[in-house]
């Protein structure tokens, strides 16, 4: 079992997960032998990105003075020295020496800023290994451990899925979409599908946002979808920022310039019948003079204020000349979910008859109260107590829904939410998610999703005079209401719920959620962080162009309203 070596051309997303258990050597409930994990981990090395090996403070110092200003400066020097003008030679080597010991030391103290952040956090991850959950820093981990994945948690390597129950898993950082994707178990017949397509694997660096489930390693260290990234950055040519472009040129002009004035003073004076040594000397002192010998230290003076100015702002700036690309821009784009808003969502509106404020909302009816109820049952999110405050723990959209309970006193300890004994995943296909509670000896299924799929469930509406059959002009006047939400850019749910006695054979879409009995909406937006009005005015200010790129419905594209300059991809006509 410990032959099994990493290859980059397994398509595991393609194959059932009793094969890649097979292929990987290991047993979904007991996990890898402790003997076996050790031997994979001695031949297939740790869980890591590889690390550039650290430049040494000498090297760091000698790289100050590879600029060609630089070089035309020592050059000067020596030929003052050559003059006998000994005092203007020690004069430039000592703005030259000035101008290394200020690039060297802000560059020393920016890398021990990022080798400080490095170690403030080892990750740790949930393994099965020889029957036992035991809890492991990552970087012990192999190809075919078996690894929990609960709410909150980072994803420790790329890995297939062998269970799920209601997972969701936030991948921007490799995909570049914020909304939590959706994961199963089942197998993708699609050949090379986008990684964002590959609803059966997770990978490493993300982060569960909801659900739970379990992963086989199939995949660690450079070898995952962050590592290629990884090695993609590492060969990378670094390039140079436009100061330091026109630097060298102007080194270069301001050379050659130099050497041109010698040469035409030498001329001059040899055809006019003077001394050789004493127009030589002449010659050589005017291209002397024509060098700035102060510019290399003022530039590096400017940008070390600069760097100053990031530091007060919490930033880490680990090159001098970094500092002078902010100022080059001329474009900014931002995401919109988490950039410019808190990523953190909130319930703003709960509409049964009519829309009515959250805020405003003073005591409960029993239609509130069911509503409320139902989207704290029907919920992966969890809410705790720390130090810091309330901590949420899951989908943004699920904790707003536990922090809306909470202001009414409805949260997951009232209504023992502990009894779920069952429930059918959010599937992105049907858009709901369905669960089962204990109540009063029966079974309350609660149900929350779209709205227009859920209207399609649902045969009864709860009114304030008990429980009558939908009309076509109830789901006429609720999905009227929901276009209007949606035109001011909210996210709107919709809640319905029935009580059973008992729990069905098999828990599907098709089993559960029919005949339902419809409560009524909430509507929630994800509100702007406080600093980007100001962030974005400065830019504008600054001449910069903002550009917000999200995947919005249409019907939420702001007319005259805001300062954010927007590129809409998404539902958008294709001419756009």
């Amino acid at each position: 079992m410990s032959e099994y070596k990493i290859t980059e051309e397994m398509m595991f997303y393609q194959k059932t997960k009793e094969a890649v258990c097979e292929q990987l050597g290991v047993k979904p409930s007991d996990g890898l032998d402790p003997l076996v994990s050790k031997q994979r981990l001695m031949e297939n090395g740790p869980n890591a990105l590889t690390q550039e090996s650290p430049v040494p403070p000498w090297r760091r110092f000698i790289n100050q003075f590879n600029d060609v200003m630089i070089f035309i400066l020592i050059g000067a020097a020596a030929i003052s020295f050559l003059a006998h003008e000994t005092a203007d030679g020690f004069i430039i080597l000592a703005i030259v020496f000035l101008n290394g010991v200020l690039g060297f030391v802000q560059e020393n103290n920016a890398e021990k800023s990022m080798q400080a952040l490095k170690k403030m956090q080892i990750p740790y991850a949930q393994v099965l290994r020889g029957g036992v959950l035991l809890k492991l820093p990552s970087i012990d981990l192999v190809a075919g451990d078996i690894v929990q994945l609960n709410s909150g948690d980072v994803v420790p390597a790329d890995g297939r899925l062998i269970e799920t129950a209601g997972l969701k898993i936030e991948e921007s950082q490799l995909t570049g979409e914020s909304v939590p994707v959706d994961k199963h178990t089942r197998m993708i017949l699609e050949d090379n599908p986008p990684l964002g397509d590959r609803y059966n694997m997770a990978y490493a660096t993300s982060r569960v946002s909801a659900g739970r489930g379990r992963m086989v390693v199939t995949q660690t260290g450079m070898n995952t979808e962050i590592g290629h990234i990884a090695g993609l950055l590492s060969r990378e040519v670094e390039e140079k920022t436009p100061l330091q472009i026109r630097l060298a040129q102007l080194g270069k002009i301001l050379g050659i310039s130099a050497v041109g004035i010698c040469a035409f003073i030498f001329v001059v004076g040899w055809l006019q019948g003077r001394e050789v040594f004493e127009m030589l000397m002449i010659a050589i002192s005017l291209a002397v003079a024509a060098i700035p010998e102060g510019l290399p230290a003022i530039v590096t003076i400017v940008l070390a204020m600069g760097v100053k100015r990031m530091i007060k702002s919490n930033a880490i700036v680990r090159k001098l000349p970094a500092v002078e690309t902010l100022g080059a821009a001329s474009v900014i784009c931002s995401d919109k979910t988490g950039t410019l808003t808190q990523n953190k969502m909130t319930v703003t509106h709960i509409v049964i008859d009519e829309r009515v404020e959250v805020s405003k909302i003073k005591t409960l009816d029993d239609r509130l109260r069911m509503l409320i109820e139902t989207a704290v049952y029907c919920n992966d999110a969890g809410l705790s107590e720390n130090s810091d405050g309330t901590l949420l723990v899951g989908d943004p959209t699920e904790t707003a829904l536990l922090v809306m309970g909470q202001l009414f006193g409805i949260n997951q300890g009232s209504l023992d939410a502990g009894k779920r004994k069952g429930e059918v995943p959010f599937d992105s296909d049907r858009k709901l998610m369905s669960t089962f509670h204990e109540q009063n000896g029966g079974y309350r299924v609660s149900v929350k999703g779209a709205a227009d799929q859920l209207l399609e469930r649902c045969d009864h509406l709860m009114s304030p005079d008990g429980i009558h059959p939908l009309t076509d002009a109830d789901k006429t006047r609720i999905i009227n209401e929901v276009k209007a939400l949606s035109k001011e850019a909210l996210r709107i749910l919709g809640y319905a719920y029935q009580v059973v006695d008992r729990l069905p054979g098999q828990m599907t879409s098709e089993t559960v959620e029919k005949g339902l009995v419809f409560i009524g909406l909430t509507a929630m937006m994800d509100p702007p962080r406080e600093q980007v009005k100001h962030a974005v005015a400065t830019a504008h200010a600054a001449g910069i162009r903002v550009v917000m790129i999200t995947g919005d419905l249409y019907v939420t594209l702001p007319s005259k309203k805001g300062i954010v300059s927007c590129w809409f991809l998404g539902l958008v006509p294709r001419t756009l």
